[in-house]
C-alpha cells in the first residue's frame, strides 16, 4: 500500500467516525443538517464533536472546546496547530445562531480540513473551502460523499427549494394491497418493522396519513420507542372536507396536529378543534383539478413552516397522488407475507411505485422485505 493509499483509508476511517457522531443529532437539530467532527493529531484523535441540537453549538465548536477542557491547566493555544479536521458537511461561513464555524477553524490553526460533501446551502456552498484554503489550509473534499449525502437527504432538499423531503412508506401484502379488507385495520408488518417504523418516526419532522386511515385506524401516530430521546413528529392529515373526528386518539398526544382541507368546510367544527385543542391548527388550501387537496400547495406550507421532512405512512389515495404527481422522493415499500383477501382491498399502483430505471436496494426486516427507492 502506497502512502497516499494509506492516507485515502485513514481519511474513510475518520469520515466514517464523523458520519456516526452527526447520527446522534437525528430528530433533534432539524431544520439543520447533522454534523460530526473528529480533530486528528499525529496519528490520534484529539477531539471529537456534533451538532446535538437546533439551536446548539456546531459540532466544530464543541470538538475544540472539549479539548480545551481537558486542557484547562495547559496552554491550550497550540493544540490544534497542525491538526486534521474531518467534518461530514462542509463548515458554516456565515452568522445564524453561533459564530461562522471557518472562522474558529482558521484561529485554532489547524492545517487541514477533509470535508464529505459541500454545503448546499446557497450561503455556503464552497466558499467556507475558498476561504480555508486562502488562509493556507488544505482542504479534500468528497471522502465517502454518498453515506454523508443520505444522512442529509433532508436538509439538502429542503435547504435549496423550501420543500420537505418526502418519504413514501407503505406495507403491502404481495399482490400490492395495503390491508387485507377494504374498510379494516389490518397491521401487516412483522414485529422488526413495527420497531423500525418508530424509529423512521423518531428521525422525521413530521409523519402523514389520509383522512381515511384516521376514520378506519384511528391511530396515535406518535413515536413509541421507549428511549430517552422520545420525540413526537408533528401529524399532519390531508383532510378536504374536515371529516376527522373531534376525538381522535391523536388529539391529546404531545406534539402538533396539522389538519389540511380545502377551502369549503365547516367553520364551526375547525374553531371546536382548535379551541379545544390548542396544538391542532387547521390550515384551508386550494383543491387542484381533481377535486383533492393541492400536494405542492400543503409541501410549500410545510417547508414555508420549517418542516424539513415528511413521512407519509398511508393510505393508498394519498401515495398513489404523491406517486403521479412525483412528489415522493423516497419510497419504501414493505412487502409482507400476507396475501389480501378482499380484491376491493385499497392498493398502490406499482409502476408508479417503482418506475424503470429508479435507484433501489432491498433488505430483510425480520419476515419482510424491504424495498427502497428513488423514483425520480
Amino acid at each position: 500500500m502506497t502512502k497516499s493509499q494509506a492516507q485515502a483509508a485513514k481519511d474513510q476511517q475518520w469520515m466514517r467516525e464523523c458520519v456516526r457522531l452527526a447520527l446522534r443529532g437525528m430528530g433533534l437539530v432539524s431544520p439543520n443538517p447533522m454534523v460530526g467532527c473528529v480533530i486528528v493529531k499525529n496519528g490520534r484523535v484529539i477531539a471529537t464533536g456534533c451538532h446535538k441540537k437546533y439551536g446548539g453549538e456546531h459540532a466544530e465548536q464543541i470538538a475544540l472546546r472539549a479539548l480545551s477542557k481537558k486542557q484547562k491547566n495547559k496552554k491550550t493555544k497550540k493544540q490544534f496547530i497542525g491538526a486534521t479536521v474531518y467534518l461530514n458537511l462542509e463548515p458554516c461561513c456565515h452568522w445564524g445562531k453561533t459564530p461562522p464555524c471557518v472562522d474558529v477553524l482558521i484561529t485554532a490553526g489547524v492545517k487541514r480540513v477533509v470535508v464529505g460533501m459541500k454545503d448546499p446551502n446557497p450561503l455556503v456552498n464552497g466558499k467556507s473551502i475558498r476561504k480555508l484554503r486562502r488562509a493556507g489550509i488544505k482542504v479534500d473534499v468528497g471522502v465517502l460523499t454518498d453515506e454523508c449525502q443520505e444522512i442529509n437527504e433532508p436538509f439538502t432538499k429542503w435547504i435549496t427549494t423550501r420543500r420537505p423531503f418526502v418519504l413514501l412508506k407503505c406495507a403491502l401484502t404481495v399482490d400490492g394491497a395495503l390491508t387485507l379488507k377494504k374498510g379494516t385495520a389490518t397491521p401487516l408488518g412483522c414485529p422488526e418493522t413495527m420497531r423500525r417504523t418508530h424509529q423512521l418516526r423518531q428521525q422525521y419532522d413530521a409523519i402523514a396519513v389520509g383522512v381515511d386511515t384516521v376514520l378506519i385506524d384511528n391511530p396515535l401516530l406518535t413515536c413509541r420507542l421507549g428511549t430517552k430521546r422520545k420525540r413526537n413528529p408533528a401529524r399532519v392529515v390531508f383532510d378536504t372536507r374536515l371529516r376527522i373526528s373531534e376525538n381522535a386518539r391523536m388529539f391529546p398526544e404531545s406534539g402538533q396536529t396539522i389538519i389540511f382541507t380545502g377551502p369549503r368546510i365547516n367553520n364551526q367544527k375547525k374553531t371546536r378543534l382548535e379551541k379545544k385543542y390548542p396544538a391542532v391548527m387547521v390550515v384551508s388550501l386550494p383543491l387542484g383539478r381533481d377535486q383533492h387537496l393541492s400536494l405542492k400547495a400543503a409541501l410549500k406550507w410545510l417547508g414555508d413552516y420549517g418542516i424539513s421532512s415528511l413521512l407519509v405512512e398511508g393510505g393508498a389515495g394519498l401515495a398513489n397522488n404523491l406517486l403521479k404527481q412525483r412528489l415522493a422522493d423516497k419510497v419504501m415499500l414493505i412487502i409482507t407475507p400476507h396475501l389480501a383477501a378482499d380484491l376491493a382491498a385499497p392498493r398502490l399502483i406499482p409502476a408508479l411505485a417503482a418506475p424503470a430505471g429508479g435507484q433501489s436496494s432491498w433488505e430483510w426486516s425480520g419476515d419482510d422485505a424491504w424495498f427502497t427507492i428513488y423514483p425520480n
